[in-house]
């Protein structure tokens, strides 16, 4: 019985990771661009803080994240 509950704790972990997982599919992209010559900037850092996640632009200012779950971040 004990093991037969064990599989079940189990297989509900997995299901509930598994459904947790799925809900972080959003991506947030775009360019930086300098204030007053709206040109793009490479190598500038973008954080999203309340995750700790950074991410450097490209030589055309471009930047990426991938795999965010919804929410409100700054």
């Amino acid at each position: 019985m004990f093991q037969m509950a064990r599989i079940i704790l189990l297989f509900v972990c997995m299901l509930a990771l598994q459904e947790t997982k799925a809900q972080c599919v959003l991506n947030l992209s775009g360019h930086v661009n300098d204030a007053d010559t709206k040109e793009h900037l490479g190598d500038a850092i973008v954080l999203i803080k309340e995750l700790k996640l950074n991410v450097t632009t490209d030589k055309d200012g471009f930047y990426s994240f991938k795999g965010l779950c919804p929410g409100v971040y700054t």
